[in-house]
C-alpha cells in the first residue's frame, strides 16, 4: 500500500509561527486592555456615585437637622427629616448638574425619586429583595452594576442612612443608565481596540512581505537546483537570492559554488583543467550545427606532445604529469578568445578554433608551437624539454567526424615528418 504524506509549504509553516502567534497576542492585548479600562470606567463610576451619595447624605444632615420619619396621612406618604420635609425639587437640580438619577428609600420603600415611568415618579415601589438584604438587613454600602428598574438597567451604588448611631432605616441610591457607561466604555476602549487591530495586521503584513521575499529567494534557489539536477549546468542563480547578505544568500552562492565544481567536474579534465572529451564532443556538434546555418568557418587542430612516453620512462609520471600541466597551461592562454583546448587522452589534445579560417589558424599554432619548443619543466632540478606535433584540418560542411580523422592523419604525417611542426595538408 503507498503511503503519501502532506508536504508543507514555507508559507504554510509561516501561518503557524508568526501568523497565529501575533494574532493570539493581538488578542490577549485587546483582551487585557478591555478588562483594564473596563475596570479603570467601572472604578471613575462608583467613585463618582460614592462620593454624590455620601454629599448627598451629609447635606441633609446640615441642611435639615434630626432623624428621618415617615410620615402618613390618609392615602398619602411624606418622608420627613428633623422638621422639614424632604422634596423632590433639590434632587432634581442635583440630577440636572451631574446627570445621575437619585432615589431615597424609606426601609425598603421608595419614597423620593428622580425616575419616571409613563410620565410619573415611581415612588411607593419597593427594593430588590437581594439588595435590600445587602444594604438593609446586613448594613453594607454597595456598587452593582446590573439593577433592574422598569425594564431599565442601571449602575447603583446604595448607602444606608441611619437614625443615630445603629439604626438604619432606609438607603440614598445614586443611579447612572448602562446605556451612558456603556458608551462612555465604548468610547475608551474602542480606539484602543483599534490601535491594537491596526498594530497587528501592520505587523503581520510586514511579516508576509517579508516571509513572501523570502519563500520567494528560496523558491529561487531550489528552482536553481532543480535545473542542476537536471543538467543544466549552465542554469542561472537570480541576482536577487545572490545578493542577499544573509543566511539566504550564502546558501545561493554555495549553490552557484557547487554548480561550477559540479561543471568542472563533468566539462573539464582533472589534471589539466581544460575541457574533457565528452565536453568537447557535445560542443563539436554545437559548432557543426552553427556552420551549418550560417557558414561560420571552425579549425580543428590536433597536438601530441612529441616522445611523451620517454619524459614518463625517464623522469616518472609525475614529471609526465608536470609536462602535461605546463603545455595545457600554454594551450589554455594561446586559445583565449580564439575557442577552447581540450585533453582529447592521453597526451594528445584538441584545439578548436571558432570564427577562422586555416590561414588565421596556422598562425596561431606556429606561436604555439614556438612558445612549447622554448618551455623548460622544471623537475626534480632538471629542464625538461618538449615540442608538439600538429595535425590541422577546417571544417568545411563534412561530418565532425571525418574533420576530426583528417586531423588526425595530418597528425600522423607531423609525427613521420619529424615532428615539432604544423601539418595542414
Amino acid at each position: 500500500m503507498e503511503i503519501t504524506t502532506k508536504r508543507k509549504s514555507l508559507m504554510g509553516t509561516f501561518n503557524y509561527i508568526i501568523i497565529l502567534p501575533v494574532f493570539f497576542i493581538g488578542i490577549v492585548m485587546a483582551g487585557i486592555s478591555y478588562i483594564l479600562i473596563k475596570k479603570n470606567v467601572y472604578y471613575e463610576i462608583r467613585s463618582g456615585m460614592e462620593n454624590e451619595a455620601y454629599t448627598l447624605a451629609n447635606t441633609y444632615d446640615v441642611m435639615y437637622p434630626g432623624y428621618y420619619e415617615l410620615v402618613k396621612a390618609e392615602n398619602l406618604m411624606a418622608l420627613k427629616k428633623g422638621e422639614h420635609y424632604l422634596t423632590n425639587d433639590f434632587i432634581d437640580n442635583i440630577k440636572e448638574d451631574t446627570g445621575l438619577e437619585i432615589t431615597i428609600f424609606y426601609n425598603d420603600i421608595r419614597m423620593i425619586t428622580t425616575l419616571y415611568s409613563d410620565n410619573k415618579r415611581i415612588t411607593g415601589s419597593k427594593m430588590n429583595s437581594a439588595i435590600k438584604k445587602d444594604v438593609l438587613d446586613n448594613g453594607y454600602s454597595k456598587f452593582y452594576d446590573d439593577v433592574r428598574i422598569e425594564e431599565e438597567r442601571f449602575f447603583a451604588y446604595y448607602l444606608p442612612v441611619h437614625n443615630g448611631s445603629e439604626n438604619i432605616i432606609g438607603a440614598i441610591c445614586i443611579l447612572k443608565p448602562a446605556n451612558q457607561i456603556h458608551s462612555k466604555f465604548a468610547k475608551q476602549v474602542i480606539p484602543l481596540i483599534a490601535i491594537i487591530i491596526a498594530g497587528v495586521v501592520i505587523i503581520t503584513y510586514l511579516n508576509y512581505l517579508y516571509f513572501g521575499k523570502l519563500n520567494k529567494n528560496f523558491k529561487h534557489i531550489r528552482n536553481f537546483l532543480g535545473e542542476v539536477t537536471g543538467g543544466n549546468l549552465k542554469a542561472e542563480m537570480n541576482r536577487e537570492a545572490l545578493a542577499r547578505e544573509d543566511e539566504i544568500g550564502d546558501v545561493a552562492k554555495a549553490s552557484v559554488n557547487m554548480q561550477r565544481s559540479l561543471r568542472n567536474l563533468i566539462v573539464k579534465d582533472s589534471l589539466t583543467d581544460l575541457y574533457n572529451r565528452r565536453y568537447c564532443n557535445q560542443n563539436l556538434k554545437n559548432i557543426s550545427e552553427q556552420y551549418i546555418k550560417t557558414g561560420e568557418p571552425y579549425t580543428l587542430a590536433i597536438a601530441d606532445i612529441d616522445f611523451f612516453k620517454k619524459v614518463n620512462d625517464t623522469y616518472g609520471h609525475i614529471a609526465g604529469d608536470e609536462v602535461l600541466v605546463s603545455v595545457a597551461q600554454i594551450m589554455k592562454k594561446s586559445m583565449a578568445g580564439k575557442g577552447f583546448a581540450a585533453r582529447w587522452g592521453g597526451e594528445e589534445f584538441l584545439l578548436v578554433y571558432t570564427g577562422c579560417d586555416m590561414e588565421t589558424t596556422l598562425t596561431y599554432l606556429e606561436m604555439l608551437v614556438e612558445a612549447i619548443r622554448e618551455m623548460r619543466v622544471e623537475y626534480d632540478d632538471k629542464a625538461i624539454k618538449i615540442t608538439i606535433s600538429i595535425g590541422v584540418a577546417t571544417g568545411n560542411g563534412d561530418s565532425v567526424d571525418k574533420v576530426l580523422c583528417t586531423a588526425d592523419d595530418r597528425l600522423y604525417h607531423a609525427k613521420k615528418e619529424g615532428r615539432d611542426r604544423v601539418v595542414s595538408d
